[in-house]
């Protein structure tokens, strides 16, 4: 059996061999032409293709074609190939015909390629797609095909080009497209000249530095340059010039020497040139690359940087604040600040060791911390402590310490500030506080603290009283202690408080077992920003029982005669009062109301609430609130408000304003009406305007983020610097000057900051402000201010006009000096693009006013009117002018100080002129105000 299995299997390879020898006979016999049909075995079975007609010739020009050429069945199956093609795929000619042509295309393109299929069915249709070879290799080619039929088969004929060389050149195209355009557009001037120094190309920058083109001139003719470097240089070794005999000079490459160009309309530009030479297989010079780079701007600002320098030294100098720099227990350095504030002279205070001047009680803390800095390790750099001056008197100092290096050793740079009087100051505030507490704590009144009807804090009496702990007390709403029937009236009280900042009236109060008594409130507001309100609550039930028996006592006097008619009569009496007084309280109230009944129809609505909704009662009474009110979202509201069926429900809302960009807020409080039996009839909505409560929130709220801004500039400055100061050891003497002149300048900006926000601080808490005057030219102190403003504001131009006589005036001469510099400093600010600032002083009968004024781009009417406002900061379209909006308010509040006035007149797109008068008599008026 097996031996017949293996006789049938050699049977079977026998076959094959001859099958297989009979195509290759088959094929090599359709490339020569010898037959004219062949039988392909396919997936719809055996098709036959003829190929009748071929013509040798017509053979021979395709098998020489320098492109592939192959004929393909409709699905793909390759009949036949040309030589070029199976080079192009590298695949021997035999092994082609019979394959799949997807097989040859990249898997990419095999979706191209069975689209191409399908077009070419209907017509000529051609793609670019790759074919990929055996060893991986992608070969980018043009697929042409075109359908032919023959005996009635339709059979396609391709054309495949090679697309290597065609792509190559677009990517060389594509690359010296790309060179031109770095070479256009590089920011550097960059000329290149031929071997005797005459311009053959310079890019856009080199033009615009040398103002033409200079294409064809030599490079000293087009640039014509003086240099700042030294020595005897020219163009010609930048170039090559006559130096063609001369190799070694020849390859020479020059780089950064600074020259000075100056262009036809007399613009001076300094440059940073280099040159390089082109050579010809490295070894003929054939030209020049020269590079211009334009350093004018940086030249500049090393300029006023060695001017900032001059004036950083003059302000350590000047500084409020004493700086020292101790060192090995010793002080290298120090500031006249730092002498007035110990009494020692800087050549005593460097013989004296540190630990001196430090209050026995803080020495060991503070040269602990000393210590620990120096020697790199986390400590204490800002606290404050005692010092001894050479009188021996103490004084309290803040120190804000940070490790530096000095002289090649780590040292302490020390910025210290007298808080002596801040520290006298706290003291005595806690004492204030202290007997506060005792007499809060001991009256015999009930006292309630609460921030927008939120109890915040109370006293023993008012916990005893109301019969809660007092930590139940604090946090519970107001209202939550007031019997229903005085709630509304308590809240409209209150209400009332803090609109007159004070109040008295009676209510009725529940304790925490249900008790109801009567009491005495004396309403104050004690703090206006936050809304706080103290209340002061006494008992006076036992009086109201006396009252009430009296009372009593009287009407059954009254009632013995006719009782039961006087009893109608007074009833019917008694109603019409109640609505008399309810339609006078609803006239007088000023915000609005409305009561609805349970099914939301509108019962009643005050002239208020007719203004704010548009609408009057008689339209809308007996009707549903849905007709009463216009605006859909203000509707949906209420209506939802209405549903809850709650009382203290609140809810905003926002009407439009045609003359205001800001819409009014209005604020809703919703309470349930109940009859006597406890069951719910009906509704009232409260509407308050709360427009003013959230502009002044905006307005904290700008001013928060314009602070901080502000503060955080410097700081951020000062941080940086120091943080480099601290880590690099590698920084010169120059660069430490320089980065602590940063330090300085930008902790005078924070001080400045700080102090206009003292300044604010006290006059708002009515300690105003300390004036030390005394005899003043006012004339003088102008010039001054001015002359400081002339050196660093190189855009304006400064014109002074005063009176030839002394103007000699009793004044604060730093506060005097302070208006002049903010009323200048805004003057600069807004304007911007410059021009002439004039400031004029004029001495009249009564008073010596001063004027300042600008071609700035001006201030609207609506806003000039509130420029000495509080945070307030002009807006315009044509400005962004940085600022805390405290500068004119400060302004106003020292030229009050001394009796004096402050106007503004502005015209939009022209300028702004600054008014302010100082009285000639400063007689009777204090140093304080």
């Amino acid at each position: 059996m097996e031996s017949k299995r293996k006789k049938e299997l050699v049977e079977q390879i026998e076959a094959l061999q001859e099958r297989l020898r009979e195509t290759e006979e088959t094929l090599e016999a359709i490339r020569r032409g010898q037959v004219d049909a062949i039988i392909v075995n396919g997936p719809n079975g055996e098709q036959v293709f003829t190929l009748k007609g071929a013509d040798h010739t017509y053979r021979r020009l395709i098998e020489e074609m320098k492109q592939g050429a192959l004929t393909m069945t409709p699905n793909g199956m390759i009949l036949y190939c040309n030589k070029c093609m199976g080079e192009m795929i590298k695949l021997e000619i035999k092994n082609i015909p019979g394959t799949s042509m997807e097989r040859l295309v990249a898997s990419e393109d095999r979706t191209s390629l069975k689209e191409l299929l399908k077009e070419s069915k209907h017509g000529p249709s051609k793609k670019e797609l790759c074919l990929e070879t055996p060893d991986g290799m992608k070969l980018p080619v043009c697929l042409y095909v075109s359908p032919l039929v023959l005996d009635d088969r339709t059979i396609l004929c391709a054309v495949v080009t090679d697309l290597t060389e065609q792509k190559q050149r677009q990517k060389l195209l594509q690359s010296e497209m790309l060179t031109r355009t770095i070479f256009e557009q590089a920011s550097d001037g960059i000329v290149v000249c031929d071997a005797s120094g005459r311009i053959i190309m310079a890019n856009e920058m080199a033009r615009k530095m040398c103002g033409r083109d200079p294409g064809g001139e030599f490079f000293d003719t087009a640039f014509p340059l003086r240099w700042t470097t030294g020595g005897d240089w020219s163009s010609e070794k930048l170039t090559g010039g006559d130096y063609a005999d001369k190799p070694l000079l020849n390859r020479e490459s020059i780089h950064g020497l600074e020259g000075t160009l100056t262009k036809a309309e007399g613009q001076e530009l300094s440059l940073l040139v280099s040159s390089t030479p082109l050579l010809k297989e490295q070894k003929e010079v054939i030209g020049r690359l020269i590079t211009l780079t334009d350093i004018t701007e940086q030249k500049r600002v090393e300029k006023a940087l060695r001017e900032s320098e001059e004036k950083y030294r003059l302000l350590v100098a000047l500084a409020a604040d004493a700086i020292l720099i101790a060192q090995d227990e010793e002080i290298k350095f120090s500031n006249p600040a730092a002498e007035k504030l110990t009494g020692y002279s800087a050549d005593e205070l460097s013989k004296i060791p540190v630990v001196d001047l430090i209050h026995p009680d803080d020495r060991e803390m503070v040269v602990t911390r000393f210590k620990r800095t120096l020697s790199g390790e986390q400590a204490p750099t800002n606290y404050s402590f005692r010092i001894i001056n050479k009188g021996g008197g103490e004084r309290w100092v803040h120190i804000n310490s940070t490790l530096v290096t000095w002289k090649e050793k780590p040292a302490t740079l020390n910025f210290i500030r007298d808080i002596t009087e801040l520290k006298q100051t706290e003291e005595k505030l806690r004492e204030s506080e202290k007997r506060f507490h005792d007499l809060f704590e001991h009256s015999y009144d009930a006292i309630i603290m609460h921030r927008k009807g939120r109890i915040i804090d109370v006293n023993q009496r008012a916990c005893s009283l109301f019969g809660y702990p007092k930590e139940k007390l604090t946090g519970m709403a107001f209202a939550e202690l007031c019997f229903d029937t005085s709630t509304e009236s308590c809240q409209e009280q209150f209400e009332t408080a803090l609109r007159e900042g004070s109040k008295r009236f009676e209510a009725q109060f529940v304790k925490k077992n249900g008790d109801i008594f009567e009491g005495e409130v004396s309403v104050r507001l004690v703090n206006p920003d936050e809304e706080i309100i103290e209340g002061i609550i006494r008992d006076i039930t036992p009086r109201k029982d006396a009252e009430r028996k009296i009372k009593e006592y009287s009407q059954e006097l009254e009632n013995m005669v006719e009782i039961r008619t006087k009893e109608l009569r007074r009833a019917l009496y008694d109603t019409e009062e109640a609505r008399d007084r309810i339609d006078g309280i609803l006239k007088s109230i000023g915000d609005g109301l409305i009561v609805t009944d349970l099914y939301h129809r509108v019962q009643l609505m005050n002239r208020a609430a007719e203004d704010l909704l548009g609408v009057r009662l008689s339209e809308v009474i007996d009707r549903s609130i849905e007709f009463a009110i216009k605006d859909e979202n203000l509707r949906s509201k209420l209506i939802e408000a209405l549903d809850r069926r709650e009382s203290g429900y609140v809810f905003d809302f926002e009407i439009p304003e045609k003359n205001s960009r800001f819409p009014r807020i209005i604020r809703s409080r919703t309470s349930v009406i109940q009859d006597k039996m406890g069951k719910e009839t009906g509704m009232i909505t409260l509407f308050f305007d709360v427009t003013h409560e959230r502009e002044i929130d905006r307005l904290k709220n700008e001013f928060i983020s314009i602070a901080a801004h502000e503060l955080r500039t410097p700081l951020t400055s000062i941080q940086g610097f120091s943080e480099i100061l601290l880590k690099r050891d590698d920084l010169g003497e120059g660069e430490k000057k320089k980065f602590l002149s940063y330090i300085n300048k930008q902790s005078v900006n924070l001080a400045r900051i700080v102090n206009a926000l003292l300044d604010i601080s006290r006059i708002e808490a009515g300690k105003g402000l300390d004036l030390e005057m005394s005899p003043c030219d006012l004339n003088e102190i102008v010039r001054e201010t001015v002359s400081c403003y002339q050196s660093f504001s190189e855009k304006h131009d400064f014109e002074v006009s005063l009176p030839e006589e002394p103007a000699e005036l009793t004044v604060d001469r730093h506060k005097f000096r302070q208006v002049l510099e903010n009323i200048i400093t805004n003057a600069i600010k807004f304007s911007p693009k410059g021009g002439r600032i004039r400031v004029t002083g004029e001495l009249k009968e009564d008073c010596y006013q001063v004027s300042v004024e600008d071609q700035g781009i001006g201030i609207p009417q609506d806003q000039a009117e509130k420029i000495f406002d509080k945070f307030y900061r002009i807006g315009h379209k044509d400005s962004s002018v940085p600022g805390s909006g405290l500068g004119m308010t400060i302004v106003k509040n020292l030229v009050e100080a001394h009796g004096g006035k402050v106007w503004v007149e502005s015209d939009i797109g022209k300028g702004t002129t600054v008014r302010f008068t100082i009285p000639k008599e400063q007689s009777g008026r204090e140093d304080k105000i």
